[in-house]
């Protein structure tokens, strides 16, 4: 039996003759999807005791398959009916169909989870589906006679303009109100997405149209530490705000002269 192992980031993929296997990354369900192309279905397996767990009925001979970054679809390219199945993993039931081109082999999903890319090996062709509506917005041609048939999608190098979502906070002295000026609070994302910010006159800070998914915010500023060092934050309906206080060489020297200035007094 022809087999292949490969890895992507956190995310180990199996790829035997007649199945693929997905395993969904670290932080989402523990469940692996895999495409039983003989039987038109796919296997889902619960990863804490590899056993079978649920059973999912697509169309005509499924091969590739992906998974979106936060985990609540799974799209499936059905090689034998030109078509994507569209699962969601809360109830593993197909939701969607998706007609695309000829003899879809792989389907890549980006970073922020908008748009799936399918490889359509006969018709040479690439559709790119909008995962909010679960419609072709595009078909890409690729050269003649090159049947294509894997996706692999670059991680995105900033987190913003990735969702609807906010992250704010403010950076504060130890001792309580006035705020640390000038820190520089950097976010790193899903996928590796990374950007920095610095804070305003009163320690405050903001991050804009950020997707779902877990962040890790760090501030830094010469000659300041912070409590904590870092936090991970994870998005949901309400914004989240991450907060910090810092002690900075300056804020010691400061205090020490006004000590100084009250003793003389």
């Amino acid at each position: 039996m022809r087999s292949m192992l490969r890895a992507v980031g956190s995310v180990l993929v199996l790829e035997l003759f007649g199945m693929t296997l997905w395993a969904m990354p670290t932080g989402a369900a523990p469940f692996a999807y895999v495409t039983d192309i003989g039987s038109n279905t796919v296997s889902v397996i619960d990863t804490a005791t590899n056993t079978v767990v649920a059973t999912v009925p697509v169309e005509s001979a499924p091969v590739g398959v992906g998974i979106t970054p936060d985990g609540t679809h799974t799209y499936v390219a059905n090689s034998g009916s030109n078509t994507v199945s569209v699962i969601d993993t809360a109830t593993n039931t197909v939701v969607a169909t998706v007609p695309v081109g000829g003899s879809p082999r792989d389907v890549g999903i980006t970073p922020d989870g908008t748009h799936a890319y399918v490889a359509n090996n006969f018709s040479n062709t690439v559709s790119v589906i909008d995962t909010a509506t679960n419609t072709v917005v595009a078909t890409v041609p690729v050269a003649p006679g090159s049947a294509p048939f894997r996706v692999a999608i670059t991680p995105s190098s900033s987190c913003l303009g990735t969702g609807v979502d906010r992250l704010r906070g403010q950076v504060r002295t130890a001792e309580d109100p006035p705020g640390i000026p000038d820190v520089t609070v950097t976010l790193t994302g899903p996928g590796g997405c990374q950007d920095s910010t610095t804070t305003n006159a009163t320690g405050h800070y903001v991050f804009r149209t950020l997707g779902s998914g877990t962040y890790t915010v760090t501030p830094v500023k010469d000659g300041c530490t912070f409590t904590p060092p870092s936090r991970t934050v994870t998005l949901a309906a309400a914004a989240p705000r991450a907060h910090f206080r810092g002690t900075c060489a300056e804020d010691e020297e400061g205090e020490r002269e006004r000590k100084e200035h009250r003793d003389r007094d």
